[in-house]
């Protein structure tokens, strides 16, 4: 990616995910954009969410978030999702995972 681009991704990303990205960081985990953000930034489609993936378990994730002053829901925590509130935006953050087969092609039927 050329300086161009990234300074695209950069202004692009908004305060909410950057704070969500520098509580986890902070606190020692891994945290990426992630999904439709990074395609839609790159193809210069308006944006309409923001997805993190980290190292950080949705626990971990939720104390990094609360000690830097966000609020957290625990919406998917069964596939290890949280979601974070920050500036009054909500940003999904989930835990590396893995799939396996989608037999609906929409749901994966079972997530490790």
């Amino acid at each position: 990616m050329n300086t161009t681009n990234t300074d695209h991704l950069q202004q692009a990303i908004p305060a909410s995910a950057k704070k969500v990205l520098h509580a986890l960081e902070a606190a020692g985990y891994e945290a990426w954009l992630v999904g439709g953000f990074v395609r839609d930034v790159l193809l210069g489609r308006p944006v309409h969410d923001v997805d993190i993936a980290t190292n950080a378990h949705w626990q971990q994730v939720q104390a990094s978030c609360k000690a830097a002053g966000l609020r957290t829901y625990e919406t998917g925590v069964v596939h290890g999702t949280l979601s974070v509130q920050a500036d009054g935006d909500i940003v999904e953050v989930t835990t590396y995972r893995t799939e396996c087969s989608y037999s609906d092609a929409r749901h994966p039927d079972s997530v490790s």
